[in-house]
This record gives C-alpha cells, structure tokens and sequence, in this order.
C-alpha cells in the first residue's frame, strides 16, 4: 500500500509540475529577421504574459527557442540586441557560446531546443524596444527573431 501511495505522490508531482511549467512557458509572437541555417518552429519568453513583453529590471529573462536545422552547424554564438531609436545597441550576455545552450555541433533535419536567459540590469532605462535574438555560425546567421519588449521597474 505505501508503495502505491508513493507512485501516486509522484505521479500528482510530476503533473504539478508540468502544469506549472506549461503556465510559464509563454509561446510568443516573433518575427523573423533573416534565419539562413534553420528555421524557427517557437519562441517562448519567461515572463511574457503579452506583447510587449515586460523585461523588468533585476531580473532574468528567459528564452527557449525551438528550430530545425536547415543545414549542418559545427559551432554558434548568441548575439542580442535593443533596437532603441533606430540603433541597434547589443545587450551583452556572460556567455555568447550557444553551444552551452544547446547540443552542438548540429546536424541538418534536426529539432533543436536552445536554452538561455539575459539579466536586465538596474542601469536599463525604462523604455520600450525591439528584442533582436541571434544565433550566428561564423558570419552565417542560424536564427534570428525580433519582438516588442518594454523595460520596466
């Protein structure tokens, strides 16, 4: 019986958190800037509950982002950037490296899930924006999305 019990726990813990982990996993209307090596299927962003998606400072943002490859990928870096009054300002990351995102190298036909947060610092002015994500093998772009975002208290 405790066994049985047991299972039950964990099966009602594993839903929870599925569930959980859906609620917060927000599919996000993108647009795609020029994906040459793959092709986005979703972006989800944490928080993102609408458009424009609220980046609010002190605190992580997250992106998972799934895409085919549309051909082979040895290696990528994670480029991301603010399009503020025309400019296109870079939002510097601790770790371009998307292989740590990621699994790399990458083979064409393959469904890939990429992985990856970015800290809004204190310092951000509040303002609204345009979110420009890139993944880069060499001078190739892999994907590249952009979406409204708003930088807030």
């Amino acid at each position: 019986m405790a066994f049985s019990n047991l299972c039950l726990l964990h099966v009602v813990t594993v839903l929870t958190l599925t569930t959980l982990q859906l609620a917060y996993a927000t599919p996000v209307q993108f647009k795609d800037c020029g994906s040459s090596l793959a092709t986005i299927k979703s972006v989800d962003v944490t928080p993102c509950p609408s458009l424009p998606c609220p980046f609010q400072r002190k605190t992580n943002v997250s992106v998972v982002m799934e895409f085919t490859a549309n051909a082979d990928i040895s290696a990528s870096g994670t480029k991301v950037y603010g399009l503020i009054l025309g400019q296109l300002v870079p939002f510097p990351l601790p770790d371009e490296n998307a292989c740590h995102c990621m699994p790399c190298p990458i083979k064409k036909g393959t469904i890939v899930t990429y992985k990856n947060s970015i800290y809004v610092k204190e310092e951000y002015p509040k303002l609204q924006l345009v979110v420009e994500w890139k993944l880069v093998s060499g001078s190739d772009v892999v994907t590249c999305f952009t979406l409204p975002a708003k930088i807030t208290d």
